[in-house]
């Protein structure tokens, strides 16, 4: 959102090419309700689908911890969720990602 207050479009050239001369990119939550009422071209996640576009990105990686201290905060059982330490490869290349809407 930030990009778009600052220069109207969710993905400018300047981020786009900083990111690509950059050794990685971290991502982190985009949007919000302010944004929301933008039409879908102009929305913070256009922003991240171009940048994954622009950088040619084959997949994200999403690490799944649970912290000792937060087992028994889960809907599962204890012996299901404790010493859960797992990577999601989260594939971006194709589908829904780059489809065009309906």
């Amino acid at each position: 959102g930030a990009a778009i207050d600052e220069t109207g479009v969710p993905l400018p050239d300047e981020t786009l090419k900083t990111c690509a001369q950059s050794d990685s990119v971290l991502l982190a939550a985009i949007g919000g309700y302010k944004w929301d009422a933008l039409p879908s071209e102009q929305r913070p996640e256009r922003g991240l689908l171009g940048l994954r576009a622009g950088l040619d990105c084959f997949a994200n990686l999403r690490p799944a911890v649970v912290l000792p201290q937060l087992v028994d905060a889960s809907s599962l059982k204890r012996e299901v969720v404790e010493g859960v330490d797992i990577m999601v490869v989260r594939e971006l290349v194709g589908g829904i990602y780059f489809g065009q809407p309906r």
